[in-house]
């Protein structure tokens, strides 16, 4: 199955085989945007490694809190490339949002790496609405590379991200990158209102991402007859879930043993009902709020929906 990364064209491909989400080679850079010379890449796929010093994600390399244009120009960038074995890097995102560098400063030396042919794409991680469409904004007003994705805690149980960000994210035809969709293990089944904290389990020691835990239980106790309705684990229901959504592009998964990796890999292949969507739709809804209720409530003798391009 294949989902579209950004408004690029680039795209994501899900393999129920493996780990690996990797990006469609035959796809380029659109001519509006700077075009560099592609070199022939010494690992065509790096999936990441992991020792005392250093830790490498797919989607998430090269990490900086503070992103300047000098910090590009250092021979460092190169060093980075080689210990990571690549010509360039497919997709770049920034970790956090900086509080004391502008965004157009951010974004310059991000331009900066894509016109050097050191970055293809770019992303950000962890921001507010507003902060990525003033992003999106400069880059279209500047002519700056763009952000072509977003990665940002989603899960059934924390929905917040679709208040703001995830109609934002369609609107632009921006790619969401989800982390933590099973919330911190809290959907993974061996949690409960009667098993808060089970016996080995990271969650246990650090209550992380934040949730509405009684309404989490709430969720659990639908999502369980879901997975034995499909004969299926509790997290690909939970998985399966957030795949179904239209904006989510793809899921970063973590597991500590095989069967786990094998539960979660099993959800790009599971198809939830109709049935099954609305019933787990319904009992994680958020709350209404301002201004969530109060926009139907003034369109509400509306005849039709009149579409805005």
């Amino acid at each position: 199955m294949e989902r579209r990364l950004c408004a690029t064209g680039a795209s994501l491909e899900l393999q129920p085989q493996g780990l690996c989400r990797e990006f469609n080679q035959r796809q380029h850079r659109p001519a509006c945007r700077r075009e560099f010379p592609h070199k022939p890449r010494t690992t065509d796929l790096f999936l990441g490694e992991r020792n005392r010093r250093q830790e490498i994600l797919p989607f998430d390399v090269l990490d900086e809190r503070v992103l300047r244009v000098e910090s590009v120009r250092r021979p460092r960038q190169a060093v980075a490339l080689k210990r990571l074995k690549t010509d360039y890097i497919d997709l770049y995102q920034i970790h956090a949002a900086d509080s004391v560098t502008p965004i157009e400063e951010t974004l310059r030396a991000l331009d900066t790496l894509v016109s050097q042919g050191k970055v293809r794409y770019i992303g950000c991680s962890n921001w507010y609405a507003w902060q990525i469409m003033k992003a999106i904004g400069i880059s279209e007003a500047k002519n700056l590379a763009k952000f072509d994705t977003l990665q940002a805690y989603y899960s059934i149980a924390g929905r917040d991200l679709e208040r703001e960000i995830a109609p934002l994210l369609e609107d632009q035809h921006t790619g969401l990158l989800v982390w933590s969709p099973l919330a911190g293990g809290l959907l993974s089944g061996k949690y409960s209102r009667e098993n808060q904290k089970p016996e080995d389990s990271r969650r246990s020691a650090f209550d992380f991402p934040i949730v509405d835990k009684e309404r989490t239980w709430r969720i659990l106790d639908v999502l369980r007859p879901v997975a034995q309705a499909h004969e299926v684990s509790v997290a690909s229901v939970a998985l399966a879930w957030v795949l179904a959504k239209p904006f989510v592009t793809s899921v970063i998964i973590g597991a500590k043993r095989v069967d786990q990796l094998q539960q979660n890999l099993s959800a790009a292949e599971l198809q939830l009902t109709e049935e099954e969507m609305r019933r787990l739709d319904e009992v994680s809804a958020l709350p209404p709020e301002y201004p969530g209720w109060m926009i139907p409530f003034q369109n509400i003798n509306r005849l039709v929906d009149v579409p805005r391009v």
